[in-house]
């Protein structure tokens, strides 16, 4: 089926340019571009195989090597195959929680009560910071499930509370400001690290 630019400039954004299987970035101008970097096709999240139509609400963003291998699937076993997957107890602080367990820290530690009140404080209350957030909770299962694939994953975590209790070190000074680029910052480099 063919699409329109309007239309594929709709599906690529239903996902903010990601593809929704492995939150792999996309690039828009390279669509059904094998070989691209970012190349992507648009995937019939219920496959018409299986009674899925050409409905919008169907169509979604997807890389070209997720959309081959998923085939008839259901989006969610290719999801699993891929390692993004998430437990209810990480209340949304994917990494930090990750952290804090290999730390063997509880899920009430003061790290993670510092940071969900900054984030349901101070991130929400600006457009920024709602953008980070969205942008944070497509890849941190993935990058959490990418570490955790990693002989090193412990080391890593270490390193990575280190940098976490930075980031509480400058809410407890009241540095909103200065924790937030620290955190936009180091979720792009986790980001580059592990989704790239």
């Amino acid at each position: 089926m063919g699409y329109t630019n309007r239309e594929l400039s709709s599906i690529y954004n239903k996902n903010d340019g990601y593809c929704h299987l492995c939150d792999k970035k996309l690039s828009r101008t390279n669509y059904n571009a094998p070989g691209a970097k970012g190349a992507w096709h648009v995937d019939h999240s219920k496959a018409l195989a299986n009674g899925g139509t050409h409905h919008m609400n169907n169509l979604f963003p997807a890389c070209i090597s997720c959309n081959l291998e998923k085939g008839t699937y259901h989006k969610n076993t290719i999801r699993k195959r891929k390692g993004y997957y998430q437990t209810k107890s990480d209340s949304g602080c994917f990494i930090t929680s990750a952290c804090i367990r290999s730390k063997g820290l509880p899920d009430d530690c003061y790290e993670l009560q510092v940071l969900r009140n900054f984030r349901d404080t101070y991130i929400t209350s600006n457009e920024r910071g709602m953008k980070l957030i969205n942008e944070y909770y497509r890849p941190a299962p993935l990058i959490v499930q990418r570490i955790n694939n990693l002989n090193n994953a412990n080391e890593i975590y270490s390193e990575l509370y280190c940098k976490i209790k930075k980031a509480v070190s400058l809410i407890d000074h009241k540095m909103y400001s200065a924790a937030f680029e620290f955190y936009c910052n180091l979720v792009r480099d986790l980001k580059k690290d592990y989704l790239v």
